[in-house]
């Protein structure tokens, strides 16, 4: 899935940067430290990020109140969408949901959003989840009136509730449901193309929770990552596990709690380097890049104990790269889809040559994944391959938006 637009609000340090389109590739976020980049990121890891939303409760600092159209007004966690990201499908992905609604082949937009109290919500756009009673009243009447003789009264009696642009959903939906169920067995056979016309309507937001529930499934982890992150030579099993290690290296812990649990290692006896070896296809694309630039490709091994990383360089500049690889190697262990990168001013701190390598490793990486980076160099931001940067606005984003660079 391709992220195409996005748009973050109404979370602490940023205000609301507005809508943007990020590159297909690489995109830079610019503006000076503090300025709220780092809030930024971390906002846009809310909407699939490998840790437990829940737990973790990224948003409980929020504003209590959010300025909008000049007036204050009270922010309610459960109505609030605090970011918006606009995927494109691949074509397959169209092709398998429109397995589950027909309809589904009209689009390969997805709109994705995450509520400040957590919640999550999915829409395909330009297309309706429900349907309206007003597409089924009239069958339904027909159909009402093909069982009259069989005494079927108080079972429509819900029939009188249902205003024209209501939604069949909820409990709308379970009546319609449960009164065509009752009564398919009393209709004549003539009727049996309008039942299942009315059928059709009445389970459209049933399928389309199924759709979206396959959206879920294939959606990519967005991973946020900060060069200030140190990485151990090892961590103990039973601490990635409880979660005891998020203070660390969050992502990278929180990715290898995900593949204890998904292959069940505790129990099933595979270590991580067997683990590594038997996804090497699958990992071949990110590894050969980093092989064919140099970079460390680093290699994971574990006992019942512990979990290991070979190799670590001990400078800064080849810590960085190998922590960005390892995220990489982990994100296609644990889901299996390459995942959206989320840079946290990588190059700070590094000078003259470091920079522009660390600068060119992001850019190339960006053909693997997709990437989003914060910097505050007005020389990385302004180099060419980037194909998508944007200038912090006045007073950051604590105040204003982003603006083209």
């Amino acid at each position: 899935m391709q992220l195409i637009q996005a748009k973050v609000r109404c979370v602490e340090g940023v205000r609301d940067t507005g809508w943007f389109v990020p590159g297909r590739e690489t995109t830079v976020f610019y503006g000076p430290r503090g300025g709220g980049k780092t809030s930024l990121l971390q906002a846009l890891q809310t909407l699939n990020p490998p840790y437990d939303i829940h737990r973790v409760k990224p948003f409980a600092d929020h504003p209590r109140v959010w300025k909008q159209n000049e007036y204050d007004r009270r922010v309610v966690p459960e109505k609030k969408t605090a970011v918006f990201f606009v995927f494109s499908a691949r074509a397959e992905q169209v092709v398998r949901l429109a397995d589950i609604d027909a309809d589904l082949i009209e689009t390969d937009r997805v709109e994705i959003g995450r509520r400040l109290d957590n919640s999550r919500w999915t829409s395909f756009v330009e297309l309706s989840a429900s349907s309206r009673w007003r597409e089924i009243a009239e069958d339904m009447s027909v159909l009402r009136r093909a069982v009259a003789d069989w005494g079927d009264g108080a079972d429509t009696n819900f029939f009188k509730g249902l205003g024209e642009s209501d939604r069949l959903q909820g409990d709308a939906a379970a009546d319609c449901l449960r009164w065509l169920q009752n009564m398919k067995h009393l209709l004549p056979d003539d009727q049996h193309e309008r039942y299942q016309r009315c059928l059709y309507h009445i389970q459209r937001r049933q399928r389309f929770y199924q759709a979206e529930e396959k959206i879920a499934q294939e959606l990519p982890l967005t991973l946020y990552l900060n060069p200030g992150c140190a990485l151990p030579d090892s961590f103990r099993v039973d601490k990635i596990m409880n979660g005891r290690t998020r203070d660390e290296a969050p992502v990278v812990t929180d990715m290898l709690s995900l593949i204890y649990q998904k292959y069940d290692l505790l129990r099933s006896g595979v270590t991580l380097q067997q683990l590594q070896a038997e996804a090497q296809k699958q990992m071949e694309p990110i590894a050969r890049l980093l092989r064919e630039n140099g970079w460390p490709i680093p290699v994971l091994s574990s006992d019942s104990q512990r979990v290991y990383f070979t190799d670590i360089p001990k400078d800064v500049f080849g810590q960085r790269l190998y922590l960005v690889a390892l995220t990489c190697l982990l994100a296609q262990l644990c889901h299996g889809a390459r995942p959206v990168l989320l840079l946290d001013c990588f190059d700070h701190g590094m000078a003259g040559d470091e920079r522009l390598e660390i600068t060119r490793f992001q850019q190339r990486l960006g053909s693997w994944c997709q990437l989003l980076v914060a910097t505050a160099d007005e020389g990385v931001a302004g180099a060419p391959g980037w194909q998508s940067v944007f200038r912090l606005g006045p007073g950051g984003l604590r105040e204003s938006g982003l603006v083209p660079f």
